[in-house]
């Protein structure tokens, strides 16, 4: 079996959603100055090859991160998500439901960081020696915060890439959005437009910490994902009408995107085109926030 050297950093099964009959979708970009349109399998967009490999490993490892790692972290996802587009009951088998939550938390975690742009940053760290992890267990974490004394940390001369399972997998990242946020599907139903998508789907205020935090992702042409922090968010979002809904969403990955806005067909190539990555993605700034005058 030859090693995958294709590393989606928008995975496969998350953008067919948006293929049509012919298994494609539509691929908004601007290589120069002009929006272009493209119809392209999933699998042919969102990609770096070897993106993920650790090259300093034995042959036989360099792809761990992509075979190992990203198709579990995708695997769990996919199977949420498409729990959370029937809108069903959890399934009464040996799963807890809460495993679903913990897959999609990871994975929308995982979106801020699994890009070639991230991954660069992080390289840079540490290249600079400014990137530093815990090398404490469990316990002594435990006791450094009883008795508030510092974690031992220490400088890691490794790729970016080796170190992406341990950022991904963190707790307390995918317990902001796992634990302290309600979740629920917003399905448009009949709407002028579809949703939009991009190669950064994730659209978040700017902490999850704060009592109106919330985030946003599509998850099909028709539903949206959203977890909130409070009912009121929660209510006025809902009370929404699906088309300023969608304009929103679709506002917002649009400027956060890097190279790339999906659609199921070019009908909104004017909207895309006035709004292509007009915003960098820690552009956690939220459409759904009410800016000051």
């Amino acid at each position: 079996m030859s090693e995958p050297t294709r590393h989606h950093y928008i995975p496969v099964f998350y953008l067919k959603q948006w293929a049509g009959g012919d298994g494609r979708l539509c691929e908004y970009s601007r290589p120069y100055r002009e929006t272009k349109v493209k119809r392209k399998h999933p699998a042919a967009t969102a990609y770096v090859d070897n993106l993920y490999a650790v090259p300093s490993l034995p042959m036989e490892q360099t792809q761990f991160v992509e075979k190992q790692f990203m198709q579990t972290v995708d695997s769990g996802a996919a199977e949420a998500m498409t729990a959370m587009l029937k809108q069903t009951e959890p399934a009464a088998d040996n799963e807890p439901d809460w495993m679903r939550i913990i897959y999609w938390a990871r994975f929308i975690y995982s979106l801020s960081l699994r890009n070639p742009e991230q991954i660069r940053v992080v390289q840079r760290s540490l290249d600079e020696g400014s990137f530093s992890v815990a090398t404490a267990t469990k316990e002594e974490i435990q006791r450094a915060n009883e008795t508030k004394s510092k974690i031992r940390v220490r400088k890691l001369a490794a790729p970016a890439q080796f170190l992406l399972p341990n950022l991904i997998n963190s707790e307390p990242a995918i317990r902001a959005i796992a634990d302290n946020m309600m979740w629920f599907t917003y399905h448009v139903g009949v709407a002028k437009h579809s949703v939009l998508t991009s190669d950064r789907p994730v659209i978040m205020t700017k902490g999850l910490d704060g009592p109106n935090a919330h985030l946003a992702m599509p998850i099909s042409p028709t539903a949206i994902f959203f977890a909130v922090r409070s009912e009121r968010s929660l209510k006025r979002i809902k009370a929404m009408d699906a088309d300023e809904l969608i304009a929103k969403v679709n506002t917002g990955v649009a400027l956060q995107a890097i190279k790339y806005v999906y659609g199921i067909d070019d009908s909104q190539l004017r909207f895309v085109e006035e709004r292509l990555g007009k915003m960098m993605p820690t552009a956690l700034l939220s459409p759904f926030e009410k800016r000051k005058a």
